[in-house]
Formats: structure tokens, sequence, C-alpha cells
């Protein structure tokens, strides 16, 4: 889905950017990516392309690594390891025909109601991973567990949610992305990517020390704070086009 987002992204830059792109220099793009970036509405979506970062370095790192390290799971751990990509992969395809059967009627009544959805998924998501895996297992082996015995098919389903929600998010910010910069596609995929390489290195960089109650509540706490930022600038964003009309 992350592929499938950036291409469909890619195939927009091309159509409305080619001419800007035959005439401006390397030192021009980096001026106009700086600007840019430090522009009002870059700096109140900044959480959610560091949150985009973050997450993807959960369920592809810290998520996999905790089950493996959960021996409680008993011989199958390494076979969920596997398992848990292949359930993030289900739950971007489900996520995304949805969002494609949906996208007339997001189109028309805004992305904030499928901004919820997905805060709401990951957020729950977020309480099942706490709930079934011990703290110290994205850290090393243990045999402790959480508030519940880990359980293999919570588990597997904790990664359908990680790939619903992490399809959800991305398809919505690339649409608000495309929508709102159609003359600008090029510099604020580059914003975009600048922020998102931030959140998904300081993450990987906290993943190796802290436990996962607190690595979950990061992640939450970004999520909040990254929904908040896009609610407020597609709410702008509706109130100029209303305006207009």
């Amino acid at each position: 889905m992350h592929l499938l987002s950036e291409f469909s992204f890619c195939l927009i830059i091309i159509n409305r950017s080619r001419d800007d792109l035959e005439f401006r220099t390397p030192l021009k793009a980096l001026g106009d990516t700086l600007r840019l970036g430090l522009t009002r509405r870059m700096w109140i979506l900044w959480p959610l392309f560091m949150y985009i970062g973050m997450e993807l370095t959960f369920w592809v790192s810290v998520y996999g690594t905790s089950l493996g390290y959960t021996l409680r799971f008993g011989t199958v751990r390494q076979a969920l390891v596997g398992l848990s990509g292949v359930f993030v992969g289900i739950g971007e395809i489900v996520a995304g025909i949805v969002m494609g059967l949906l996208g007339k009627w997001t189109h028309r009544n805004g992305r904030d109601p499928a901004v919820v959805c997905a805060l709401i998924i990951h957020i729950a998501c977020f309480y099942l991973v706490l709930i079934n895996l011990p703290a110290e297992s994205p850290l090393s082996e243990t045999q402790d567990t959480s508030l519940i015995n880990p359980n293999q098919y919570v588990a597997m389903f904790c990664s359908f949610l990680l790939g619903c929600g992490d399809a959800v998010w991305n398809n919505q910010l690339i649409s608000f992305l495309g929508v709102s910069y159609r003359s600008q596609t090029v510099t604020a995929f580059a914003v975009y990517q600048f922020w998102m390489s931030i959140g998904n290195t300081v993450s990987s960089f906290y993943s190796t020390a802290l436990a996962l109650p607190f690595q979950l509540l990061l992640l939450v706490l970004t999520a909040t704070a990254a929904a908040w930022g896009f609610f407020t600038e597609e709410w702008k964003s509706h109130s100029t086009k209303n305006s207009i009309q």
C-alpha cells in the first residue's frame, strides 16, 4: 500500500509539475523545499508526517521483534513474525479497497471521518498490543506475561489493524497534499518525506531502549497530535472552499 500510494502520488506530481521540473535547478528546489517546510501549515502537519514514520518502524521492526521474543508463544513464535507481515498486508489491502469504494463520499464529506477511523483503529490496536505482549518483549526474550497470556490470534488481529490504520493514514495524507499543493506537489512530498524520515530515525533509536508500554504511549500521543493537525488544516480547507463557492 505504501508503494501504491507513492506511485499514485508520483503520477500526480508528473502530471502537474512537469513544466516546473524542467526549469528548476537543484539549489532552487532545495530553497523551495525549505521555504515550504517553514510555513505554518507544514509546521501543523509535521506531527502527522513524523507519526507515519514512527508507526512504520513499529509494525516493520518493533512488533515483529516483540512477537519473536515472547517465549510464551512457544514453538510458533518465529512463524508469527512472518505471519504478522502477511496480516499487515491483508489489512493494507482491505483498507485500500474500502477507501477506494468510499472515495466519492470522502471527497464530498471531507477526509476527517476517515482520519478519525484511522486514529481509533490504531489506538485500539495499541491497547490490544499492550495487554497481549510483555513489556520487555521488544528488548529481549522473556517469559513474562502482560494483562493476559499472550494470544496468537489477538497478535495477528493487531497486525491486521496496524495495516488497516496505516493504509488509511497514508491514503488521506497523500490525497490532502495532492489537492492542497497542486502546483507544489514535488516540494510538498519532499517535506513530508523529510519529517517522516526523522520520525523513522527517532523511533528506531528509542525502540532499542524503551519498554513496550512507553513506545506505545509515544505512538498514541503522536497520533493524537497528528490527527489534531490534520483536522485543523482539513477544516480550514473546507471553510476556504465553501467561502469561494
